[in-house]
């Protein structure tokens, strides 16, 4: 064989060589970065899973913090104890605020199975322990609904379940009534 032949075979199996070469390389470097973008993709869906759960903590925790800070408002509205003599204290400053004057406070609801109640039963109730009681008020007329409407918004919660008007007189300006006035307070269970 001649010169010419021998390096025709040489170049042409130094051809193949790099061709299959280079080949393998595009292989190899397409599988690769095939991996390396499955991997990114699962990277980016993993960042935007973990931002959603992120965001909903942040929100948990937002909603966590209003009900922590509403507790201290249920705690006073619905407290554990029955704070009998704060309750009455308050009932009686809140009839003077009025112009309006406590005759009497007494537990009210005896059931044939409880007997009479006093200040310092409760009746168990659906979702909460009730106090429920009966003041007596006398004043105008028109400071009694305003001390029902003060009583609607006192810090403790409460029900008005009735009141019977007696006794209308004529004094002054305004009209004199007596009025016995029901009411449920609420205690936590």
């Amino acid at each position: 064989m001649n010169k010419q032949k021998k390096f025709n075979i040489f170049m042409n199996i130094l051809f193949i060589s790099c061709l299959i070469l280079i080949l393998s390389i595009l292989g190899y470097s397409y599988f690769h970065f095939t991996q390396l973008k499955d991997s990114l993709t699962e990277t980016e869906y993993r960042t935007s899973t973990f931002t959603k759960k992120v965001d909903t903590l942040k929100q948990i925790e937002s909603e966590y913090a209003k009900v922590s800070s509403d507790l201290g408002v249920t705690e006073i509205a619905l407290p554990p104890q029955k704070e009998a003599s704060k309750l009455i204290k308050d009932l009686e400053v809140l009839a003077n605020q009025n112009g309006l004057s406590l005759v009497s406070i007494r537990a009210s609801g005896g059931t044939k199975n409880s007997g009479d109640l006093n200040l310092t039963q409760t009746v168990k109730g659906k979702n909460s322990y009730e106090l429920p009681l009966e003041l007596s008020l006398e004043g105008e007329y028109g400071n009694f609904v305003n001390y029902i409407k003060n009583l609607e918004s006192y810090q403790r919660l409460n029900n008005v379940t009735g009141f019977m008007v007696s006794n209308v007189s004529e004094q002054g300006e305004g009209n004199y009534v007596s009025v016995k006035l029901k009411i449920i307070v609420y205690l936590d269970r």
